[in-house]
């Protein structure tokens, strides 16, 4: 759907751009959307209003994914007039998609290391998507399997007693490009068959990349001084090796 509102024209926001796009790092939105979560779960802080949502979002004209969904209430009281598209899924085959990304990036013992090498972008990280999921669970766990397929159902009632019948659109993706460009009132692509961009292990595959760079980073200061070490004790046995061949060879003279 993010491909999709994108290929229509639209700057959407997505749970990656939060976590990736060079402006909403530089505007530390993980940050804010830590303090909002931390709230929202644990009542620790201050709520975030709808206007404070807003700022977050003002450069963006639509939005997807964690963690807006997570505050779609105050979304939709901050812009009563959205159109909104609930997209439905297969719920065991998003519990699946569920088990293989989020889950399962959560489930990494690595994270301890990367608190202290990386604390001001890849920890929040982790952590906004932790309290991503423990408000959908609470108070079970957030890996908890029961407790995610009936967030599924209480999500989709929500929304649709929060959105009037003439700004909803109910979407699958195999419904292609037709309904959801009618319902945006957009031309409808040609020749282009609606996006499938989102093969789950590309998140995955995006933290741990993200990791391995921080840990690259981390390490190469002492890297290079181990280097540096190494090749001074290179240097010093070879110019010892080559005064003890130079001295032998002056014996003979």
């Amino acid at each position: 759907m993010f491909t999709a509102l994108n290929k229509l024209g639209y700057n959407c926001y997505h749970g990656l751009v939060a976590a990736t796009d060079p402006r909403s790092r530089a505007d530390r939105h993980l940050a804010c959307w830590h303090e909002a979560l931390n709230y929202k779960v644990y009542g620790i802080g201050r709520a975030y209003s709808p206007l404070d949502l807003d700022k977050i979002l003002q450069y963006y004209s639509t939005v997807t994914d964690m963690p807006c969904i997570n505050f779609s209430k105050e979304l939709i009281e901050q812009f009563p007039n959205a159109k909104v598209i609930l997209t439905h899924r297969d719920p065991q085959a998003w519990i699946k998609s569920v088990n293989n990304t989020i889950l399962h990036v959560l489930s990494w013992r690595i994270w301890p290391v990367i608190k202290y090498i990386e604390p001001n972008h890849l920890t929040p990280f982790r952590d906004c998507v932790q309290l991503y999921m423990e408000d959908w669970t609470l108070p079970a766990p957030y890996n908890d399997q029961e407790a995610l397929l009936k967030y599924i159902s209480q999500h989709t009632a929500l929304i649709k007693s929060l959105v009037p019948a003439e700004n909803l659109l109910e979407f699958q993706p195999g419904d292609g490009w037709e309904p959801l460009c009618e319902f945006l009132g957009k031309k409808m692509p040609v020749d282009e068959p609606f996006p499938f961009a989102n093969k789950g292990l590309s998140i995955v595959d995006m933290v741990r990349y993200a990791i391995r760079r921080e840990m690259v980073r981390f390490l190469k200061p002492y890297l290079v001084g181990l280097g540096t070490l190494a090749g001074s004790w290179l240097v010093g046995r070879f110019v010892r090796y080559w005064k003890v061949g130079w001295n032998k060879s002056m014996k003979g003279i």
